[in-house]
């Protein structure tokens, strides 16, 4: 049993496809069967059965899927702890929509003139995949907001409140208002981020709990395609103040609290519980919580 058979063994169990690991891993698919072969009377269990030429896992096979991948988890770390001495160090980390482009590229700027032997690979996708690549070791670390992780595989520290305010377009019917009142939903298009989004998550609560009503409901999963159709005219939306800083101070856009109420929820830096935890990584920790 080693390194690279696991590897096999764990493409499989995720794709169900030897034909698809061969392709990916370089090697014929006879090669494939023979190395799950190996491992299974390595073993003494059945890791696949085959029913209607499709692939699923046993039993064993699911329970040593998950050794497997803390296994590979460690081995990556490892190598990344034996380039950790060299020169140059490479942090991989994931932030949510809003934390990756208005927050962390500040951050990272800050750090790296403390540590100028650091270089950053920064992946920003929603909160949904961001935890998912905390949890399969894509990234180092993860920045979140919104959706909490409901996974013990997972460490959470808490970071920075995140506001958020109604947006509208700057026209004449928005520019003498003061705050938005919940009745005021009721004849707008409310311009909302994907399922799977920190923001949709907790404007879908808010909205909930306040039992806000709208015209119409339009999904879109970027946020400055969000900002431009609020600019020209198409809807209103509710979205982070980090998002909107220059179109407030350009004028091309409005934000409101709703009522007396205030729209808020933390950041969240999340790591995989198993992840060896670099000095280096740590100091970048440390800086995550205090903020921006």
């Amino acid at each position: 049993m080693n390194y690279r058979k696991l590897k096999i063994f764990y493409s499989v169990s995720e794709t169900l496809n030897m034909t698809k690991t061969s392709k990916k891993m370089y090697i014929s698919q006879s090669a494939v069967s023979q190395i799950i072969k190996e491992l299974e009377e390595d073993l003494g269990v059945i890791l696949f059965e085959r029913i209607y030429k499709k692939l699923y896992l046993t039993e064993e096979g699911m329970l040593f899927k998950e050794y497997t991948r803390r296994i590979l988890n460690m081995w990556d770390d490892m190598n990344e702890h034996m380039q950790s001495k060299k020169k140059n160090i490479l942090i991989k980390v994931g932030g949510s929509t809003i934390s990756g482009i208005y927050l962390l590229p500040y951050l990272c700027k800050n750090f790296s003139t403390i540590y100028n032997n650091v270089n950053f690979n920064i992946q920003i996708d929603n909160t949904t995949k961001i935890i998912k690549k905390v949890l399969e070791n894509d990234i180092d670390i993860g920045i979140i907001d919104g959706i909490m992780p409901n996974n013990n595989e997972i460490i959470s520290i808490e970071m920075q409140k995140d506001y958020l305010k109604v947006v509208t377009p700057n026209i004449e019917k928005f520019k003498n208002k003061e705050k938005f009142a919940i009745e005021d939903f009721k004849h707008e298009n409310m311009i909302l981020r994907e399922e799977g989004s920190g923001t949709r998550k907790t404007v879908d609560e808010y909205i909930e709990r306040l039992k806000i009503k709208t015209e119409n409901k339009m999904v879109i999963g970027n946020n400055e395609a969000i900002k431009k159709m609020v600019e020209i005219g198409l809807g209103i939306t509710i979205i982070s103040t980090l998002a909107i800083e220059n179109e407030i101070l350009e004028e091309k856009l409005l934000a409101f609290n709703v009522t007396d109420t205030e729209i808020s929820r933390n950041f969240h830096i999340i790591i995989h519980k198993d992840k060896y935890i670099s000095s280096m990584l740590n100091n970048f920790i440390d800086l995550l919580k205090r903020g921006f």
